[in-house]
């Protein structure tokens, strides 16, 4: 672990001063968790929970159409538009 030294507001002092007595850890430990929470890099495994807990997230939306019917119009459209510049 390295030491270091921060300037700090008077407010931020004071709310780092009130958490740690609320939560009963100091102040250089409520920073460094503060640190960790916004600045360490994600790993890959919590990369891909996240991406396994999103899949099939939109499965029973009603207000969706048909993929397949949605590519299928777009593509319909497309060729008509190929064709009448012929």
């Amino acid at each position: 672990m390295k030491r270091t030294q921060i300037y700090l507001s008077n407010n931020e002092w004071q709310l780092l001063q009130m958490l740690s007595r609320k939560r009963q850890v100091t102040m250089a430990q409520l920073i460094r968790d503060a640190v960790d929470k916004v600045y360490a890099g994600k790993s890959a495994e919590s990369f891909l929970d996240a991406l396994n807990a999103a899949a099939g997230i939109w499965k029973n939306r009603r207000d969706l159409g048909n993929t397949e019917d949605y590519l299928g119009n777009l593509r319909e459209d497309r060729r008509l538009e190929r064709f009448s510049r012929r």
